[in-house]
């Protein structure tokens, strides 16, 4: 009989303990997904921080036509847009994928391209003057690079 009753209470103990197992598991899961949300959570509003940036780059740009100025430096956006560097790098980064360097050249060429459509009359280097570039050679490289022809052979094609 006490090795029945011993069984008996063995085997409740070892039910309740499977219970408490399972629900640490089922609490364990929770807390996963909890933290997995807060995760996802986090990375929306880095993306949307970012995005948002991004935006104001451009609009500052814009606006204010820091592009025409040919010593234009990531330190000097900064300090337009009241934040630092690294923000401004990982903003670019983030929504173009470039750096910046890259990112500022690509938005000096087009702005060369729109504005040989609109004046095609134009020379080519002041033109490229009036896009922020001091340096004709870096300019052609640049616009080779983007383009795959010289902005001669461009203009020449396109206008």
């Amino acid at each position: 009989i006490v090795i029945a009753i011993l069984r008996r209470r063995y085997k409740e103990k070892d039910k309740m303990l499977q219970i408490t197992q399972q629900d640490l598991i089922e609490t364990q899961e929770e807390v996963n997904d909890f933290i997995h949300h807060l995760e996802e959570s986090k990375q929306e509003k880095q993306e949307k921080d970012m995005n948002e940036l991004y935006s104001r780059i451009e609009q500052v740009l814009k606006e204010k036509q820091l592009y025409l100025n040919p010593d234009l430096s990531i330190i000097m956006l900064a300090e337009v847009l009241g934040t630092n560097r690294t923000f401004i790098s990982s903003s670019i980064n983030s929504v173009t994928g470039k750096s910046f360097r890259t990112w500022l050249a690509e938005y000096r060429l087009n702005i060369f391209v729109e504005k040989l459509k609109e004046d095609p009359e134009i020379s080519l280097d002041l033109l490229a003057m009036r896009c922020g570039y001091k340096d004709q050679s870096t300019f052609r490289r640049q616009f080779k690079a983007a383009f795959g022809m010289t902005p001669s052979e461009y203009k020449k094609q396109e206008v």
